[in-house]
């Protein structure tokens, strides 16, 4: 039989497995619109099984011998098997953490079903009732998934029985909500709704330390500011993910690497402008550029010194959706216009329930401490959060006017 060809290995079984699942929905007919979305959605399906079928059928994945330690992970037959994973062409490697987690459900549900000591049926059936499904799909809400989280980013271990480092988990949550993207799972686990797995995960989270090469004195990590747009934890597709670009753009570009300095700041803290410069690409005539000015009063955020040090980024052109200044430009537009000028408060909550599609995503009260302390223990994973930019050399007067004249330039704009 066909089943008999396949390889003994069970992994590169699955592996042939899966690719002929694919080949065999791409030849099915498409004779009307109806079956052309029934085929899709079949395929859907096959994809989605024999994806879980592989990852069910993989050895233990150990994440930090496989990417951390500087010995095993350079090993040719890790490389190999890195090459044949499911996530192969992926930035982020989400086979890790779907399987950590089926895994885990496993040895847990063992547990239960085969306790060490003698049980009744009475108790096996009661016992029975708390089994975690391993499918991460199955889910029917976010709530139910949080509750399930929760649990396992506390009790997860390595394949050896060690705990992962703090690193470690965030990449394996990361890894799964990749997942649940990649299926149109309509759920972000960070979503600060889900308050008990949000309040667990941080405070595993607390107790990072960053990796620094000593002859470089350079940070590394596992997790970078790539990864996080391909898993929509950076970007302008939600309030939340766009709130976690302005703090990341907040840290990195003007040096505010405590709660309290965000805390501090307001829409009277920003300035923008705009010069023609030429650049190489330009039209002879030049081309009209824009400015971020961030204007950190001395000594504190909040004081009205005549002489604010003064921080710049300038427009990036080649990069229009992770440009920090139209990202600020979309955040400004998606608020209330009454707070838009306020020297009170930066960072707004969302509006609960609030379609994307509305004009208006934040609301009039500001952002609490314990979240913006959830977002930056996040954000500590990136290697730029530590980085130290030097401020630019302007008067106060014309900082002044530049603040004044931008504000109504930045409400009017938006993303594309």
């Amino acid at each position: 039989t066909q089943r008999d060809l396949l390889p003994d290995d069970p992994f590169e079984a699955a592996l042939v497995m899966y690719a002929e699942s694919l080949v065999r929905a791409e030849n099915q007919p498409q004779q009307t619109i109806t079956n052309h979305i029934n085929d899709s959605m079949m395929m859907m399906d096959l994809t989605r099984d024999a994806t879980s079928q592989i990852i069910e059928n993989l050895p233990e994945l150990d994440l930090e011998a496989h990417y951390i330690d500087p010995i095993t992970s350079n090993d040719p037959e890790v490389q190999k098997l890195l090459r044949m994973l499911p996530d192969a062409g992926d930035r982020l490697k989400w086979t890790y953490g779907v399987e950590a987690f089926q895994q885990w459900c496993t040895q847990r549900n063992r547990s239960i079903l085969y306790p060490s000591t003698a049980t009744t049926p009475e108790d096996e059936a009661i016992a029975k009732q708390y089994l975690i499904k391993s499918d991460l799909l199955s889910y029917a809400n976010g709530d139910e998934l949080q509750h399930v989280m929760d649990v396992f980013i506390r009790e997860v271990r390595r394949p050896t029985g060690h705990q992962y480092l703090p690193e470690s988990i965030y990449y394996l949550c990361l890894g799964i909500q990749f997942y649940l993207n990649l299926n149109n799972r309509q759920i972000d686990l960070f979503d600060p709704l889900y308050a008990e797995f949000n309040s667990t995960l941080n405070k595993i989270l607390v107790n990072y330390l960053p990796r620094v090469l000593t002859d470089s004195n350079t940070y590394v990590s596992l997790i970078d500011e790539d990864l996080l747009y391909d898993v929509h934890q950076l970007g302008t597709l939600t309030p939340w993910s766009l709130l976690t670009t302005l703090i990341y753009t907040n840290t990195k570009y003007f040096n505010l690497k405590t709660v309290e300095s965000h805390m501090a700041i307001s829409f009277a803290n920003f300035g923008k402008y705009s010069q023609w410069v030429r650049l190489l690409t330009s039209t002879p005539q030049g081309q009209q550029m824009n400015y971020l000015r961030f204007y950190a009063h001395n000594p504190d955020l909040k004081s009205l010194a005549n002489s604010p040090t003064v921080y710049e980024i300038t427009e990036q052109i080649n990069d229009p959706i992770r440009c920090p200044i139209k990202q600020y430009d979309f955040y400004v537009s998606k608020c209330p216009e009454q707070v838009r000028g306020t020297a009170d408060v930066f960072y707004l909550r969302p509006i609960t329930g609030q379609i994307l599609e509305s004009s208006l995503w934040f609301s009039n009260e500001p952002l609490s401490a314990t979240i913006i302390d959830y977002i930056l223990n996040r954000l500590k994973f990136l290697p730029d959060f530590y980085k130290q930019t030097k401020p630019v050399e302007t008067n106060s007067s014309s900082a002044g006017n530049n603040a004044t004249t931008s504000q109504s330039t930045a409400a009017s704009t938006s993303i594309s």
